[in-house]
């Protein structure tokens, strides 16, 4: 492509097609709304074909890639450069994208009563990067957390074990009274479900609390190949607290598990002579 005066195509104008184009693409040609482009392009058969474009305009995306190699015109007028009259590619354009699966299954279901051919390919399959980015992150994140819970559970084994081993007289004590060893052991377990409950509900909420403060804050971070910097976020949803939540709460269920029978087996003599 190389950019041509429009003055010089007066005559051209009116058949020629508008166009939008990038705004990477505009500012390394240095093009401006009006100015006159030429666009080579190989036709469905091989062949080379030709044709000035106004620009109409200037769009903005957050890919540099795409404002440099995409350049929107009228369809009858790409298919007569082309020399085609078919449509390679529909693309839908959805608000919300937590609606592609829905979208996709209802545009589906209306091709399938069709005798189209048509197949629909939602975004993330037409980008084999972000399956590959997608099944990095899942498996970082999923080491993360196994590490994260490996860590709960030590951590909590031994705050139960330190908090039940200072009441060993008062097991002596109840032990003494007539309490079965199986009593003191739901006694201590029963105690850890409330702490798990407890601690879990307020570390969802802390959690909870910091998310809103990160998004109020809008930090910016400019991914590579963008234009522009976009706002770091946290989805703050059922989805992404309950997974927190569980883990503490079978963390500490499981690092409960030890020092409540230790506690339970402790012979009644012994545990009167603790000081």
């Amino acid at each position: 492509m190389h950019r041509l005066k429009s003055l010089a195509l007066v005559p051209l104008l009116l058949a020629i097609a508008a166009v939008l184009v990038g705004r990477s693409f505009a500012e390394q040609l240095q093009l401006r709304p009006g100015d006159v482009i030429t666009l080579t392009v190989t036709t469905v058969a091989g062949a080379f074909n030709a044709s000035p474009l106004e620009i109409a305009g200037i769009y903005r995306f957050t890919s540099s890639q795409v404002e440099g190699q995409q350049i929107y015109l009228p369809l009858q007028f790409g298919q007569r450069l082309l020399n085609t009259d078919g449509v390679g590619r529909l693309v839908v354009m959805l608000d919300d994208l937590d609606a592609t699966q829905p979208a996709r299954a209802r545009i589906q279901a209306g091709l399938d009563v069709t005798t189209s051919g048509l197949e629909v390919k939602t975004w993330d399959e037409l980008s084999p990067f972000y399956e590959q980015l997608t099944g990095f992150f899942n498996a970082l994140f999923g080491v993360v957390t196994l590490a994260v819970s490996v860590l709960v559970f030590f951590i909590i084994l031994q705050v139960l074990t330190m908090s039940f081993l200072e009441r060993t007289r008062e097991v002596g004590t109840i032990r003494a009274l007539g309490t079965k060893r199986g009593e003191v052991f739901r006694l201590f377990f029963a105690e850890s479900i409330w702490l798990a409950l407890l601690g879990s509900g307020t570390g969802v909420a802390f959690g909870l609390v910091l998310g809103l403060a990160f998004n109020a804050v809008g930090i910016e971070w400019q991914p590579p190949g963008t234009v522009e910097p976009v706002v770091l976020g946290i989805r703050l949803t059922v989805q992404t607290a309950w997974l927190p939540f569980v883990v503490s709460v079978f963390a500490t269920l499981l690092s409960a598990v030890f020092p409540s029978i230790q506690s339970a087996r402790l012979r009644v003599v012994d545990a009167l002579r603790v000081a």
